[in-house]
């Protein structure tokens, strides 16, 4: 039955910076399915699989949190494009102006649904209750409505109906990825042990903290480096400190890393540093991040949120830490100093997300939907 599912994909930012998306559109293409995907325009090329899809860029920027205009510019754009056309599913990953779509968009298809996903969540706070009442009532002429985590559904729609697709990890890609090639091209020597952090090293992520955490595990250990994996707002500011802290040659700033090799960095690490500053905005998040270092097979320190709860369970799979420098760098040197636990977090690490698989989650969470309601029509 799903096979035989016309599909259509809509998101506000490009589909190359949102991984949920590409994986949901993965999983439907391996179902057999030639999904439809409506967003702005990227530079950045796609794996070679989506070419089974129908990829419509248009020619906008993405859309940002309370920008009524341009979020309107743009549905009228996607309404256009979707003139003439009809699915039996469209998917809409929610964005400012989304509930206009189902409402101006009838002819398209009878099963609109919106997805929220991390990208929604806003700091608590009258902005965040402004911004989530707003997202509840776009929500209202949804057929229905997916989200990430029961926590975040029930903060933003209350008592209103929703349907959980949690967030997981590519199991196998992140299983397979080339060590012994990556560590050569990144410079670090067979000794160094390589601590991984992989996501936006914006301000609100509070990296300081990492680098802060960092310098204890340094002092304690010579052969401790630090790798920070992702794009920053503020990378001149960091190397400095790096720099008047003498650290510059023990820290390693990669840029952005395209999602189709971030497996061989993750691969090239010793430790993960799964960080989430403790503010009201992250406590919450999933953490797609997490999940993908566990899948690495990484023995993870994380800090104690109730994202990262989700996926690790103190002392078994990862451990746990508040989010204190001193704290952090205790747990991290303990992975230094204790090889039994070392080695057996290693060990249940990939095991212990096995149900947090993309394939897995789409087959068993979001394919039961699509024929629930295209089926109701």
């Amino acid at each position: 039955m799903v096979a035989a599912l016309r599909t259509c994909h809509i998101l506000a930012r490009p589909i190359s910076g949102a991984t949920a998306t590409m994986e949901f559109v993965k999983a439907e293409i391996s179902a057999g399915l030639h999904p439809t995907i409506i967003c702005p325009a990227s530079t950045q090329t796609l794996p070679d699989v989506f070419e089974k899809a129908k990829l419509i860029p248009l020619d906008v920027k993405s859309i940002k949190r309370f920008a009524a205009r341009q979020s309107w510019r743009y549905v009228s754009l996607v309404l256009d494009t979707l003139r003439g056309h009809r699915f039996d599913v469209v998917l809409v990953y929610a964005f400012r102006g989304c509930g206009l779509l189902p409402v101006l968009g009838r002819q398209v298809s009878n099963t609109w649904l919106m997805n929220i996903r991390n990208s929604n969540l806003n700091s608590f706070g009258w902005k965040a209750t402004i911004a989530d009442n707003l997202t509840y009532l776009e929500s209202l002429p949804f057929r229905s409505v997916l989200v990430c985590d029961t926590g975040i559904g029930e903060r933003m729609l209350g008592k209103h109906p929703f349907h959980v697709v949690p967030n997981g990890a590519d199991l196998q890609k992140f299983s397979s990825g080339q060590r012994l090639q990556m560590r050569q091209e990144l410079g670090f020597a067979d000794s160094d042990q390589v601590i991984i952090y992989i996501g936006t090293l914006v301000k609100s992520r509070r990296p300081v903290r990492m680098l802060e955490t960092f310098e204890q595990v340094a002092k304690a250990r010579p052969e401790a480096r630090l790798m920070m994996v992702g794009g920053s707002d503020q990378l001149p500011e960091l190397i400095a400190w790096g720099e008047a802290h003498q650290l510059a040659d023990r820290i390693t700033f990669t840029g952005r890393v395209p999602y189709d090799v971030i497996q061989n960095y993750v691969a090239a690490a010793d430790i993960g540093f799964a960080y989430y500053p403790s503010l009201a905005v992250y406590q919450a998040n999933v953490p797609l991040k997490t999940a993908e270092l566990l899948a690495a097979g990484l023995p993870t320190v994380a800090t104690d949120t109730e994202g990262n709860r989700i996926y690790i369970t103190h002392e078994e799979n990862g451990l746990l830490a508040k989010d204190d420098p001193t704290l952090l760098a205790k747990a991290i040197l303990r992975l230094f100093d204790e090889p039994e636990l070392t080695e057996r977090l290693r060990n249940n690490a990939k095991a212990s997300v096995t149900e947090f698989d993309w394939q897995q989650i789409v087959r068993r969470s979001l394919f039961p939907l699509y024929e629930q309601y295209a089926t109701s029509n």
